[in-house]
């Protein structure tokens, strides 16, 4: 423990840098990287402290003659903050390039209806609306924004003559029938979530929909038994007022940010992490249970369905932030607007075959 003492502080001063640097490699970082990575820093700190630290503090002519030592220190500031600051501006150069432009545009890649949603600011219900107001037929888009992500690709189909589409969304408020939860964003309950739902079901109870589309993330703090439970509450209430109900399976979460790893995928990063550094398997126990519960809420229900496209966003069931010349996730979890309007046609063929 004593010699543990000794190297404690160049320890501390060493994890920080190789854990970042290391998990900016090795994306997918188990618990034993981890803790490789935090034993190298153990090394480096141990031939720091006794090649480096202890020799310059036991240095007799160091200490008669301070000012030397002084002057040295200071150089290596100074010439470790130009350094800094070169490096710097060569990642700022990097970044603008045209090459990771589009990378960098991928983070704004977000659905135009974003000005639709008051997220924490208020419980009102403000819908948008697309295409023929005063059409015969009508289909609405509901959720949190892992479900209004799916916009794109709802956009040109139910757009069409004779169809108006309707977006109703709150950010981090699920289509689950639930009481208000601790929201750490906000740090307290999201009471307007369980408002606006309210106020939304009323809303489309008052009139006929064709087609509702709803989406949630799975990010909440809910059991499987209670989404289930609390999605047929919410189907309980609009099975009557729709011909059809459509719940999107949630999107696979990344163990790491997409666009993070796209814009640090540079040669020596490959050469220590390989090619595949961007890449995760789809499999999530987490997933499959939400999904099973959402299956199994739909099942009373002979108008409601579940629609899973999950294989498509992560084909071979494997994700990659990067498939087909687009960039596939803006995040950890929210897929860009592009790659969501590429999977425009399947996402209709997928609703067509359910009747939509």
């Amino acid at each position: 423990m004593q010699a543990l003492g000794h190297v404690s502080y160049s320890w501390y001063l060493w994890h920080w840098p190789i854990l970042v640097l290391g998990t900016v490699v090795y994306t997918n970082a188990s618990l034993a990287v981890r803790t490789a990575l935090a034993l190298f820093a153990l090394l480096l700190a141990c031939i720091s402290f006794y090649c480096v630290e202890r020799p310059i503090r036991r240095q007799e002519a160091l200490l008669r003659r301070p000012a030397p030592m002084v002057a040295g220190v200071m150089t290596t500031l100074v010439s470790g903050s130009l350094l800094c600051l070169l490096w710097f501006s060569v990642i700022e150069a990097e970044m603008f390039a045209p090459e990771n432009q589009k990378i960098m545009d991928a983070s704004w890649d977000t659905p135009h209806i974003l000005d639709c949603d008051d997220w924490y600011k208020s419980a009102d219900v403000n819908e948008c609306t697309f295409g023929d107001q005063n059409a015969p037929r009508s289909a609405v888009l509901l959720g949190d924004s892992i479900g209004t992500q799916w916009f794109p690709a709802l956009e040109k189909r139910f757009t069409q003559p004779g169809w108006r589409l309707s977006v109703l969304t709150k950010s981090a408020c699920p289509m689950v029938d639930k009481p208000a939860f601790f929201y750490a964003r906000i740090g307290r309950d999201y009471t307007e979530c369980v408002l606006w739902r309210e106020n939304v079901i009323k809303l489309l109870q008052a009139r006929h929909t064709d087609t509702i589309i709803l989406g949630s993330s799975l990010e909440y703090p809910f059991t499987p038994e209670e989404w289930t439970e609390g999605t047929q509450k919410i189907l309980k209430a609009l099975s009557p007022h729709a011909k059809n109900i459509v719940l999107i399976r949630s999107t696979p979460v990344l163990p790491f940010n997409g666009l993070y790893c796209l814009t640090g995928n540079k040669p020596l990063v490959r050469l220590l992490a390989g090619d595949d550094r961007c890449r995760a398997p789809s499999a999530d126990a987490r997933n499959d249970a939400v999904y099973a519960a959402l299956q199994a809420a739909v099942a009373p229900f002979g108008n409601a369905r579940t629609l899973d496209m999950n294989d498509a966003i992560c084909p071979g069931g494997m994700c990659h932030a990067q498939q087909d010349g687009y960039v596939t996730f803006r995040d950890r979890n929210h897929l860009t607007a592009s790659f969501v309007k590429h999977l425009g046609e399947q996402f209709g063929q997928r609703l067509q075959a359910g009747g939509q």
